[in-house]
């Protein structure tokens, strides 16, 4: 268990070095990234299209369009710095896979982590960006929790997770007993 505090102004680069922290966790091996983006769609969204840029390399929106069409396997749309790797020619960014999207309605929901069928571990990575909201985030714990029911002894040593909230001035826990 670890813990950490980023803090700034507006457009000091909060943003920008906790999705650099994302990167480098998924390289020492984290499995789940989930990146808590206050209450509202808009910045929930915003939030999305930044990691599609910075650390994803591709638009999510057209990704979870095109995994509801059943028309994945044609490519994805790259953004960012998965267009920049293309343009150098160097090889394509490992499984990071996103159940989640910059469209407005790009929330976690349970049907579409179904239909895409994601499974931890084999080298897939999965990053999400989830609203503060009860439901979401207890749809999104089941579903999780679905994926390798775990005894307590258990619980936690399957997938390494690192868990970012973007808006902790906004929607947190009161852990002030």
């Amino acid at each position: 268990d670890r813990r950490g505090l980023a803090f700034g102004h507006v457009q000091s680069g909060k943003t920008t070095h906790y999705t650099a922290l994302a990167a480098k966790a998924l390289d020492a091996g984290y499995q789940v990234i989930i990146v808590l983006a206050g209450i509202h769609n808009s910045l929930r969204s915003q939030t999305h299209e930044r990691l599609d840029y910075q650390l994803l390399g591709r638009d999510s929106a057209w990704f979870i369009e095109a995994a509801k069409r059943g028309t994945v396997n044609v490519g994805p749309r790259l953004v960012g710095v998965g267009q920049r790797d293309y343009d150098l020619g160097r090889p394509a960014v490992p499984s990071i896979i996103t159940l989640t999207s910059s469209a407005d309605n790009g929330d976690f929901r349970s049907a579409v982590a179904r239909q895409i069928g994601m499974e931890l571990g084999s080298g897939n990575r999965l990053v999400l960006v989830v609203k503060k909201n009860v439901t979401i985030l207890s749809n999104l714990l089941q579903w999780l929790d679905s994926l390798h029911p775990l005894t307590m002894s258990d619980r936690g040593h399957h997938a390494p997770a690192l868990v970012i909230d973007d808006e902790a001035d906004h929607a947190s826990l009161d852990t002030g007993n």
